[in-house]
């Protein structure tokens, strides 16, 4: 596909963030065998995939900062918890988002919610996250 991201394992050149992704999950058993357990592993990176393209629409897309700031303390906000509820269905949300080790989803979760809160240009966001999503903030704390 002549593009970036690129990984070179195993004899082979391989593309595309979200397949390299699931290439390297399925590699080192981060991705689980039972179909139940695989669906709740990419619906939450799925969800999370999503408020990606939100922020890129408002932020890059249409430029809309307005739009940007309405969505992200609501839409956004309320997604969080969603992810959130799934990280609390699984055993109270003081593990892992799927079963009892880590998955691709708890990987792809912590990049996510470590460079929207944590990265120092973004840390003023990090109190109204942390306010709103006490597990979240619990799991970026035991994960990093």
């Amino acid at each position: 596909f002549h593009q970036l991201p690129l990984l070179e394992i195993d004899g082979h050149k391989l593309v595309t963030s979200g397949a390299i992704e699931r290439y390297l999950s399925r590699k080192y058993s981060l991705y689980p065998e039972d179909p139940y357990e695989a669906y709740l592993v990419e619906s939450v990176i799925d969800l999370k995939n999503d408020q990606v393209n939100k922020f890129v629409f408002f932020k890059f897309t249409t430029k809309d900062e307005e739009g940007l700031a309405k969505w992200a303390s609501t839409q956004f906000i309320d997604n969080l918890k969603l992810i959130e509820a799934r990280l609390v269905a699984n055993g109270g949300g003081d593990g892992y988002f799927v079963g009892a080790h880590a998955t691709w989803a708890d990987f792809s979760l912590f990049q996510f919610l470590h460079d929207a809160f944590y990265r120092p240009e973004n840390e003023q966001h990090k109190p109204y996250f942390e306010a709103a999503t006490p597990k979240l903030k619990a799991f970026v704390d035991r994960f990093n």
